[in-house]
């Protein structure tokens, strides 16, 4: 378990000491950063590990809020490693925090030091379209572009600024991520990031290089071979026997299997958002409203938690837990996951198990729907995809899904005549 606290070596001194930044996981890791402040020790609570509240000190509250802060900074950092199954180093953390706590360019007129900025507003800020805080992927993403950025700017050995934004520079961007091994969706990924800072940089007249509007500085991806599983798949989940700790996590999984929402939505569930027969709900990422009729399997798990969504648990344990549930209900089946990493194409062949996530409940919900000849427009009430091309591209129908769609329309619609 990783932890971020603030110490004063020396707490009976009678002159302002240094405030250092404490960061251990478990006995790896025990490491301290100078965070440039001093503080007299008597000012200082080593229980809430803050400054006391005190009116001889002037600064407390700035001082604590930049604390607080700091803390939030070092969260999002753990969980942008923990996303990329990445350790956590002396080295590695030293470079973050003096390059990002402490960014030696703090000038906003710069492409990092604007995006530092960005950052830092973003913790706080209102999404204008759901009226409601930046989420904290969209922080993550940030903070991923300006690690990237920042090592590139060191392997090119020239500073990145808003008038570097070219095609060359995006050629050369996209051949640097590409060498570093990360997939074609993850660069594409930063590339989303770093049009929407550029965009607001170009609104508030901090960027006049329009070259990144170019056709050709455009944003790659390709179709990711995610699973859905099957309304038979979703009975056996529901009909084994499990321990308490996977019980919990089956029951939350089923829920967002039978309402499509996001894992977001689906573990704040409570009898407010239940009205007769219907669950009505702000959806979190979009901020709009959507009003699902309650599937009987809802209905028994919402009472069995007294009326709301089972204790939510993180995304990453849930992920954990699936894989258990599913090797538990025999999801064996084996399915092939091809993706295109370092510029090479890497196939793996995985079990539907091991290939189990949050985010396979909603799926499995609009892919079970359409199969059943539900209208993709009405679904897509529901899912929130705009158009239904985007939803065709979501929904995981297979080619022989289709074929036997079709064959069965034959027996149906036409009489051949014997040969």
């Amino acid at each position: 378990m990783a932890n971020t606290h603030f110490i004063l070596r020396t707490l009976k001194a009678k002159t302002p000491q240094i405030l250092y930044l404490r960061f251990r996981v478990e006995s790896d890791i025990d490491f301290k950063f100078p965070l440039g402040i001093k503080i007299l020790p008597k000012f200082w609570n080593k229980d809430t590990e803050r400054v006391k509240n005190v009116i001889e000190c002037i600064e407390r509250t700035e001082i604590n809020n930049y604390l607080n802060e700091l803390v939030d900074t070092v969260e999002v950092y753990k969980n942008l490693k923990a996303s990329k199954r990445e350790n956590i180093t002396r080295e590695t953390l030293r470079q973050f925090l003096s390059d990002y706590i402490k960014p030696t360019d703090q000038n906003e007129k710069t492409l990092i030091g604007y995006l530092v900025k960005h950052i830092e507003q973003s913790k706080t800020a209102i999404n204008a379209n759901t009226g409601q805080t930046i989420k904290k992927n969209s922080v993550y993403a940030y903070v991923s572009l300006l690690e990237s950025l920042q090592a590139f700017q060191k392997e090119q050995r020239r500073v990145i600024d808003f008038e570097n934004i070219n095609i060359d520079f995006y050629n050369s961007f996209i051949k640097f991520l590409t060498q570093k091994g990360l997939a074609k969706n993850t660069i594409g990924k930063k590339i989303v990031s770093l049009k929407s800072v550029l965009n607001r940089a170009t609104e508030q007249g901090i960027n006049k290089n329009l070259s990144y509007k170019a056709k050709a500085f455009r944003t790659i991806n390709e179709e990711s071979d995610n699973i859905y599983l099957t309304s038979s798949e979703l009975e056996i989940i529901n009909s084994i026997e499990l321990n308490e700790r996977l019980d919990r996590v089956r029951d939350l999984f089923l829920i967002g299997a039978y309402t499509g929402l996001r894992f977001s939505d689906f573990t704040r569930i409570t009898s407010n958002n239940i009205q007769g027969e219907f669950i009505h709900i702000h959806q979190q990422k979009t901020g709009q409203k959507v009003v699902i009729p309650l599937h009987p399997v809802v209905v028994v798990i919402m009472k069995k938690y007294g009326g709301q969504a089972p204790k939510p648990i993180s995304s990453q344990k849930m992920n954990e837990y699936l894989k258990e549930i599913g090797e538990l209900a025999n999801l064996s089946e084996s399915v092939t996951k091809t993706i295109t990493k370092g510029g090479l194409k890497v196939s793996q062949n995985l079990t539907k198990a091991d290939r189990l996530t949050t985010h396979t409940a909603r799926r499995s919900f609009a892919t079970n729907l359409y199969l059943e000849k539900y209208p993709a427009q009405m679904i897509m009430q529901i899912t929130g995809h705009k158009t239904e091309t985007a939803f065709l591209k979501y929904i995981k129908v297979t080619k022989e899904e289709t074929a036997n769609d079709l064959l069965q329309h034959y027996k149906e619609n036409y009489k051949l005549k014997k040969a």
